[in-house]
C-alpha cells in the first residue's frame, strides 16, 4: 500500500504563495528540511511535489517519466519558445524529434565551434583596459550572446546578436512572471507588459524566418553554424523541420545558450575571489598546459581542473535550478501515492546541498569532482542539465564552450571582484547573480 506524500505545514486557501513568488530557494529548502527526500506543498490550488533523492529522481525522469508531461514550466514557457520547441513537447513528438536533432548537438559536430569561441573571448578581453571596472554579468552576458549569435546564426553584426539577446531578455523576463503568478493576466489583454513581448516576440520570429527563408533560398552548407546543421537533420520518413520546428527550436537553443554560460561563468568569478587559492591552482593549470598560447578545442582534455572549477560552481548555483512535469495519472513514487494533478518539481539547487551526496555542501571544493570522486557519486544526485529523457541537448556544447572561455580569460586577465558588496542569487526562470562589480588587470 503507497504511503501518502509528507506535507509542509502551511496556511490554506494561499498555501506557500507569497515564499514560492518572493523566497523560492528559502521554501524549496524548508521543504527538503521539513519533509525529507519528497515533500508536498502546494501554491494557491497546484500541489508541487518537491524530489529530493537520486532514486526517486531516477522513477520520475526516467522510470515512470511516460507519466509526467506538461504543467507549470512548460506552460510559463510556451509562449516564448512555442508549441515545437523540442524542451515543450508532449513526450510522444519529444521522442520522436529528439532523436532527428540529437547527431547535431554530439561532441564532434559541436567542436568546430570552439575556434569561434576562443576568437570572441580573445576580442572582449582586448576590449577592457588595465583597471578597467566592469559588471561582470553583463560582460559575460555580452560575450556568451555574441558566441551564440555566430554559432547558432552566424551572425557576424554584434548589434544585431545584442539586438536578438536584449528581445530574448523581455521573453524570459515575461516566463518569470508566469511562474510567479499562477492564474497570470491574459496575453491577449493589452497591458504595458504583454505589448512589450508581442514587440520582443514579433522581432525574434521575424528575424528568424528571415534568416531561415534566406539560407533555404541560398542553399547554405549543413555545417555553417546550428541553424545550417538543424535544416539539414531528416527523420526516418525524410522530412525535415519546418521553418517553424526550426524557429522555436532555435529561439530556445540561443536562449538555453547564452543564459547558462554567462551566468555561470559570472558565478564562477565570483566564487574565485572568494577562494583565492582555487584561483591561483586553476591559473597555474592553465598557463602550464597552454604556454602562453590560445587554448584549443584538443587542449580541453589536458584542463581537468577547469572542468571541475565549472561542475562545482554549477553544484552550488545551477542556472537550471528548477524543473518538472505534472503528474498525468496516478502514479507511485519511491513507495509514496503521487496523485494524478500534482507537479513533480526537481530543484537542482537543494539537490546539489544533500550532506548525503556533497558533505559539507556549502563548501566551494573543485575537488569534489576529479575523476575519483565523481564517480562514486550516485547518479541523478548532480543534475545541472536535468535528467532522462529531457536532459539537456546542449551540454557538449556547454562542457566545450564554459571551460574554453574561462581558461582564455584566466590566462590573459585577473578579475578581481571588488570587496563591500552583498551578491546573491537572483531567482528568475534561471538563477543569476545580483550585480557583480569588479577590476579587471592584464596579466603579461
Amino acid at each position: 500500500m503507497p504511503k501518502a506524500l509528507p506535507r509542509l505545514q502551511e496556511p490554506p486557501l494561499i498555501g506557500s504563495l507569497r515564499s514560492f513568488r518572493n523566497e523560492r530557494l528559502e521554501l524549496f529548502n524548508r521543504v527538503r528540511r521539513e519533509c525529507g527526500e519528497l515533500g508536498l506543498f502546494r501554491v494557491g490550488p497546484l500541489s508541487i511535489m518537491l524530489v529530493n533523492s537520486s532514486r526517486a529522481l531516477q522513477e520520475v525522469t526516467s522510470l515512470h517519466a511516460d507519466a509526467f508531461e506538461g504543467g507549470l514550466a512548460v506552460n510559463a514557457l510556451l509562449p516564448i519558445f512555442g508549441r515545437y520547441s523540442l524542451v515543450l513537447l508532449p513526450n510522444k513528438e519529444h521522442r520522436t524529434y529528439r532523436k532527428i536533432m540529437a547527431p547535431t548537438f554530439q561532441p564532434r559536430r559541436v567542436s568546430m565551434f570552439a575556434e569561434p569561441m576562443v576568437k570572441a573571448t580573445l576580442e572582449a578581453q582586448a576590449r577592457w583596459t588595465d583597471g578597467q571596472e566592469i559588471d561582470v554579468g553583463q560582460e559575460m552576458l555580452r560575450l556568451t550572446m555574441r558566441i551564440v549569435g555566430k554559432t547558432l546564426l552566424g551572425l557576424e553584426v554584434l548589434d544585431e546578436a545584442d539586438d536578438f539577446g536584449a528581445a530574448l531578455t523581455t521573453c524570459l523576463e515575461y516566463s518569470n512572471h508566469l511562474v510567479a503568478n499562477i492564474v497570470p493576466v491574459p496575453l491577449w489583454l493589452p497591458t504595458k507588459r504583454n505589448r512589450e513581448l508581442k514587440k520582443a516576440l514579433a522581432f525574434i520570429r521575424g528575424m528568424l524566418m528571415e534568416k531561415l527563408s534566406s539560407r533555404r533560398h541560398a542553399g547554405c552548407p549543413a555545417t555553417q553554424d546550428f541553424a545550417s546543421m538543424l535544416m539539414g537533420v531528416r527523420g526516418e520518413d525524410g522530412q525535415g523541420l519546418s521553418d517553424e520546428q526550426l524557429r522555436d527550436n532555435l529561439i530556445f537553443i540561443f536562449s538555453a545558450g547564452y543564459e547558462t554560460s554567462a551566468n555561470t561563468l559570472a558565478w564562477t568569478w565570483y566564487l574565485l575571489s572568494k577562494h583565492p587559492e582555487v584561483y591561483e591552482r586553476l591559473r597555474k593549470e592553465v598557463d602550464e598546459v597552454l604556454q602562453g598560447r590560445a587554448p584549443t578545442y584538443e587542449d580541453l582534455a589536458s584542463l581537468p581542473y577547469v572542468h571541475q572549477v565549472v561542475k562545482e560552481v554549477m553544484r552550488i548555483y545551477p542556472v537550471a535550478y528548477f524543473f518538472g512535469r505534472e503528474a498525468r495519472r496516478d502514479v507511485e513514487i519511491d513507495g509514496y501515492q503521487v496523485p494524478k494533478g500534482t507537479f513533480a518539481a526537481v530543484c537542482p539547487y537543494t539537490l546539489h546541498r544533500n550532506p548525503e551526496y556533497f558533505p559539507d555542501p556549502e563548501r566551494f571544493d573543485p575537488d569534489r569532482f576529479a575523476p575519483e570522486q565523481e564517480s562514486k557519486l550516485p547518479k541523478y544526485a548532480y543534475l545541472p542539465f536535468g535528467a532522462g529523457v529531457h536532459a539537456c541537448l546542449g551540454v557538449h556544447f556547454f562542457m566545450i564552450e564554459a571551460p574554453l572561455l574561462l581558461a582564455t580569460l584566466v590566462q590573459r586577465v585577473h578579475i578581481d571582484v571588488l570587496p563591500g558588496q552583498t551578491v546573491k542569487p537572483v531567482v528568475e526562470v534561471t538563477l543569476r547573480p545580483s550585480r557583480i562589480l569588479a577590476r579587471v588587470h592584464h596579466r603579461s
